[in-house]
């Protein structure tokens, strides 16, 4: 099994600080929060887009037009995706590919590092 966990995470509908796990064949189980540590899983700086392996023909298109465009968060490419895709439900055991997108290095608010002190900051 493998967990992937990311900052932000498109599979049907935008997460923020999700994981998406996976079976040894690389099938579908389940999105779930990423609210503590969770053993095995690797994290990815950025953008996850999670496929059905039915639809990933559409990625070629997409990418073709969002690659020229500007986006100020991830956020706005979550939005942007959700409009060029079509909407879809993830079964569990469906065959799925996870691409990783990052497009600009992420600002520290956009990470969500803030505490409230003064003296935070990110390494």
């Amino acid at each position: 099994m493998a967990r992937l966990a990311s900052h932000y995470l498109f599979n049907g509908s935008f997460r923020r600080l999700s994981y998406v796990e996976l079976d040894a064949e690389g099938n579908y189980l389940g999105t779930f929060p990423l609210d503590e540590e969770r053993a095995c899983t690797s994290f990815y700086n950025g953008f996850l887009l999670v496929l059905p392996v039915g639809l990933s023909f559409l990625w070629e298109h997409v990418w073709a037009q969002i690659k020229g465009e500007s986006f100020d968060s991830y956020p706005a490419l979550g939005e942007r995706l959700g409009h060029l895709l079509p909407a879809w439900e993830l079964l569990g055991g469906e065959s799925v590919r996870v691409l990783h997108l990052t497009l600009h290095p992420f600002a520290a608010s956009e990470l969500g590092t803030y505490n409230g002190r003064r003296d935070g900051h990110v390494e």
